[in-house]
């Protein structure tokens, strides 16, 4: 009966320790303007892009979770946009309103989602957003933290199932950026 309960115990707790995804060593990416750590190394790229309001640089850090049942999130994302110095001036909060209702926007349009929600947020003294967006098509849901500091404007995501995109990776991802 002794060796049932410990073969009992021990079928539990394995079972209990591949529900979630604990990585021990996060792969810590950091740059100059910001550090953040993703479950592994992630794949970075550049590039310079035209806009309305002349040339951006844009840097995308992702990394794409392997096809596995024990991690909830399919992608890790951090995006950095360098706008003209002198074109993110958000000095009163009218101004920054209309600042993160552009991105919020644009993010709505280039994947054809639905906002699910919304809401104010900041890191130390930079403003910051953080949505929840439904992509039907891929039935995903994206979470996303926007944050502007002077010139630059960081994007976080997390990609995962529809009903999955509540998870501690998640939160530990989006948690572990800091900015410098």
């Amino acid at each position: 009966m002794k060796k049932l309960n410990i073969l009992l115990l021990t079928t539990i707790t394995g079972c209990m320790l591949t529900s979630f995804t604990y990585y021990e060593d996060w792969y810590v990416f950091e740059d100059n303007s910001c550090k953040i750590n993703f479950p592994a190394k992630a794949e970075n790229d550049s590039s310079v892009i035209d806009s309305q309001i002349g040339k951006l640089t844009v840097f995308t850090h992702m990394y794409s979770a392997p096809g596995s049942k024990s991690d909830s999130n399919l992608v890790y994302g951090l995006i950095e946009t360098e706008y003209p110095e002198d074109y993110i001036k958000l000095n009163t909060k009218e101004l920054e309103e209309h600042f993160f209702k552009g991105a919020v926007t644009g993010v709505l349009n280039k994947v054809n989602g639905k906002l699910i929600s919304e809401k104010e947020i900041n890191i130390g003294k930079y403003p910051g957003r953080e949505i929840l967006v439904d992509y039907p098509e891929r039935a995903v849901i994206i979470k996303m933290r926007f944050f502007i500091e002077r010139n630059k404007l960081f994007a976080l995501q997390t990609i995962s199932n529809a009903g999955k995109e509540k998870n501690t990776n998640s939160s530990r991802f989006m948690n572990s950026f800091e900015l410098k």
